[in-house]
């Protein structure tokens, strides 16, 4: 049984905001205590530099980190060497580009829908190599022609890059399809998972894709951790993006010969903190479950999409349909000839004034796609998570009537 009540009791925040109805799990999540706790165990109790020193702080922090690099190994079914730590998405998506050469007559593929971190990186690498960047269309509803992406993906194609979750509309895009398409040509293929791990089961195997990113604070982990799956032939074959203490087995004054993955990628002293809470993070997320994560987040989605469906001056941007995406919903409060009635700034600022209810608003870091949508100014967002639960999303309803009452 999914006791969401119960879940909630693992979240100080809720204790000091007893009112507190957050809406914003796309942008980062909130922490169950024993995430905090896990922190502090490492600045309390170990505070040791991992694979450096031989006194037992530093085996012991050595131990914690390739533990938790063995915890996220199994939470997306890799093998722990294919596991290198990040920051976040962002820095684990530049490390790929940062990794890479390209030939003049190549060319990298993305997407319309991408993360600004999943469409600057590419921008920049073949900018600098002077190659090509196509862009596979994804129309208002998330969904992709995959015929056209047959005809973009080719033999020059040296790497694609995609989102497996939208963090604006929610959807899901094909992504074992467009790497089968991609293989077939001989190019890699990246998945953005910032907004499919935290929210379902994740098998990169099955994926079948080279490179898997995504973030810890995504996933009721601490800030400033993520990790980078690769896979393990692409890794060896791979330079270092970054070079420094940790990743060589031998220096010279003019020659280094590197350490095997995943230390190849970790130059410099890691965020151990970071790590460990993470690993604590992921054991908090598997004693609930994924596929029950899931289940919830969708119950409450349907019933976001049935109350704000019915209200004739909110304006919804992708599918209704519950089975197409998870528990992000974007929207506008509009007047009936379409145009937008207040700005979405001002609309997150009334939500959180009026109800204490906490959304995104702007571009959500995609503003080509939020763009296209029509949405010049960007949109008001709701993502939902493992611990909201169906009385919010009442009151989310009855306060999106009230601040349509006033301003109308």
């Amino acid at each position: 049984m999914f006791d969401v009540e119960a879940i909630r009791e693992e979240f100080p925040i809720f204790k000091r905001y007893p009112t507190l109805i957050y809406m914003d799990s796309a942008c980062t999540t909130l922490k169950p205590q024993r995430v905090i706790d896990a922190v502090a165990y490492y600045y309390s109790e170990l505070s040791g530099c991992s694979g450096r020193s031989i006194h037992k702080l530093s085996t012991r922090t050595n131990e914690a980190v390739e533990d938790a690099r063995e915890k996220v190994a199994e939470f997306i079914n890799a093998k722990t060497s294919e596991i290198i730590w990040t920051k976040n998405t962002s820095e684990s998506i530049n490390l790929v580009a940062n990794s890479l050469t390209l030939r003049r007559e190549e060319n990298i593929v993305t997407t319309y829908i991408e993360h600004h971190s999943n469409l600057l990186p590419w921008q920049f690498l073949t900018k600098k190599f002077g190659a090509e960047l196509r862009f596979i269309k994804v129309d208002s509803e998330g969904e992709i022609d995959i015929s056209q992406a047959e005809k973009i993906i080719d033999p020059k194609t040296r790497l694609v890059a995609i989102s497996h979750t939208s963090n604006v509309l929610g959807t899901s895009l094909p992504v074992e399809e467009i790497r089968k398409i991609a293989h077939d040509n001989d190019a890699l293929v990246l998945a953005d998972g910032a907004q499919s791990v935290p929210h379902f089961p994740v098998d990169v195997k099955k994926l079948g894709v080279d490179f898997l990113a995504f973030s810890g604070h995504k996933m009721c982990g601490p800030t400033g951790i993520g990790a980078l799956y690769g896979r393990g032939e692409i890794l060896e074959e791979l330079p270092p993006a970054f070079v420094g203490g940790g990743m060589i087995k031998t220096v010279s004054f003019t020659e280094a010969e590197v350490a095997l993955p995943p230390q190849k990628f970790e130059a410099g002293v890691q965020n151990y903190a970071g790590i460990i809470g993470l690993s604590e993070a992921i054991k908090f997320l598997e004693s609930i479950g994924m596929q029950n994560i899931e289940k919830h987040e969708k119950k409450l989605m349907e019933l976001l999409l049935n109350k704000v469906s019915n209200l004739d001056f909110v304006k919804i941007y992708g599918p209704l349909n519950i089975e197409k995406k998870i528990g992000i919903l974007p929207f506008n409060i509009v007047a009936p000839n379409g145009e937008i009635l207040i700005d979405p700034h001002d609309l997150a600022i009334m939500m959180d004034e009026i109800a204490d209810i906490e959304i995104r608003s702007g571009m959500h870091c995609v503003e080509p796609f939020v763009k296209e949508l029509g949405a010049e100014k960007g949109t008001a967002r709701t993502s939902l998570y493992l611990y909201n639960k169906r009385e919010e999303i009442i009151k989310f309803t009855e306060t999106l009537e009230e601040i349509h009452t006033f301003i109308k």
